[in-house]
């Protein structure tokens, strides 16, 4: 049994039939069911035709745990995340503008953007007028980034607590090959209002290198999270661009992508 909770928390067992939570509530029950079992047949307790008294073990009814207690669950037992991460869930409320943490660290000086992270650490320090601030770090399924919360900031926020996710507004700072956010806004993701998640569909033929590489040129311009898509028109095929995390979808670029490929051949789905 003792061996089983870290392999039930880790997802070990996720596909079996059972969630985590009625396979940790239910695995002492089961052992003492599965040794009962092992006795009663040892002790040659079956009847004339078998063993036609032999009982179903039968799990607690028990509803599942949230996706990010599932996710800490993981992180406590293997030390990361297996099946997702905790900012993932709270992507569909993230800004219009918002970029994973990877592409965020690739902005220039002061470019203005939108992370959505799991709060990682968070060391509060008093700064040189004598008033609070913090420097915390978030982290996404992509990377992490460094952040700090200046007084005015923390002053209106204080101490947040850790191993939460919030969507963070803020500037890149580059200080050498370091980037960091400077942050202007902190906002507990659970409390932001869910939006439609979209996927941009591009149509093409598989044969165009030259309109593929067009459109890959595009959809690195305008980094996000949303969802992109190429679809060839001739084997149906629909593909992720290698190495995108997701676009930014909007206006001007939708009305680039018609431009080159066609009216038609561009569309937005939620």
């Amino acid at each position: 049994m003792y061996t089983s909770q870290p392999l039930i928390s880790s997802g070990a067992f996720d596909s079996f039939p059972q969630t985590r939570r009625q396979l940790k509530q239910g695995s002492r029950a089961l052992l003492e069911f599965a040794q009962q079992e092992y006795s009663r047949r040892e002790g040659g307790q079956l009847d004339l035709f078998g063993d036609s008294s032999a009982q179903e073990f039968e799990f607690p009814n028990a509803e599942e745990f949230r996706p990010i207690q599932l996710l800490q669950m993981e992180h406590d037992v293997v030390g990361l995340y297996i099946s997702g991460h905790p900012a993932d869930e709270y992507i569909c409320r993230a800004d219009a503008d918002c970029l994973y943490i990877a592409d965020a660290l690739t902005m220039p000086e002061g470019k203005p953007l939108s992370v959505m992270g799991l709060l990682v650490s968070n060391r509060p320090t008093t700064a040189r007028n004598g008033s609070m601030m913090s420097f915390a770090a978030f982290e996404d399924n992509s990377g992490v980034i460094d952040a700090v919360i200046f007084p005015d900031l923390y002053l209106q926020i204080g101490r947040i607590p850790e191993g939460e996710v919030y969507s963070v507004r803020g500037r890149i700072s580059v200080k050498g090959e370091r980037r960091s956010i400077i942050c202007e806004r902190v906002t507990p993701a659970e409390k932001l209002p869910e939006r439609p998640r979209q996927t941009l569909y591009v149509n093409m033929h598989s044969g165009d290198g030259e309109k593929y590489a067009a459109v890959s040129a595009l959809f690195s311009r305008y980094k996000g999270i949303s969802r992109a898509r190429i679809c060839y028109s001739d084997t149906r095929k629909v593909m992720r661009l290698t190495g995108l995390r997701g676009v930014r979808i909007c206006d001007r670029l939708i009305a680039e992508l018609k431009k080159l490929c066609g009216e038609d051949n561009v569309t937005v789905r939620e």
